[in-house]
């Protein structure tokens, strides 16, 4: 119904831009912004239009969120990269190492990062003596990611399944 731009600067007045996302009187927010102005945005939305649904890209879909947003951002629909509900050995594995080690819940930047990690490691390791790490990747292709397969396409572009999910008391929990 209606796109509001902004800029993120520390100048930002988010309660005019909430008055500018509600001018439609919409029934839902899509917000495709970072976690931080996701986090400002949402309360002045809330302060607005208590029971607007709101939803997010993967983009603001980290801890940060739910830490910065506080009880503003409960209920709030967000896609991730993660299935944070995965009850595979190896992923309820990497998650509680993730977690014992960095203080903090496993969020999809970690995840993107270790199965990045794991690519680039796996692509070394069969890299030919004529070949770049790149035409490695590309010749290979297909890698094991911590929650399903990594596949490049002919353009060097992976595709990954997308979770949605729902802020509840805190944690994000997959929406059915």
């Amino acid at each position: 119904v209606h796109t509001t731009v902004f800029e993120s600067s520390t100048a930002l007045d988010y309660a005019q831009l909430a008055d500018q996302a509600l001018i439609e009187k919409p029934q839902a927010v899509l917000l495709i912004t970072s976690a931080l102005d996701a986090a400002l945005l949402i309360n002045q939305l809330r302060q607005q239009h208590e029971s607007l649904i709101i939803a997010t890209a993967e983009w603001p879909g980290s801890g940060k969120l739910v830490e910065l947003g506080g009880n503003a951002v409960e209920d709030v629909i967000v896609a991730q990269y993660i299935n944070i509900q995965d009850t595979s050995a190896a992923f309820t594995t990497f998650k509680q190492a993730f977690s014992t080690r960095y203080g903090e819940a496993l969020s999809f930047p970690a995840l993107t990062a270790y199965n990045a990690t794991r690519v680039v490691l796996q692509g070394l390791t069969e890299q030919r003596d004529d070949e770049t790490l790149k035409q490695t990747l590309l010749r290979l292709r297909r890698f094991d990611g911590l929650q399903g397969p990594i596949e490049f396409d002919e353009f060097g572009d992976t595709h990954s399944p997308t979770f949605i999910t729902r802020i509840h008391k805190g944690q994000y929990q997959r929406a059915n």
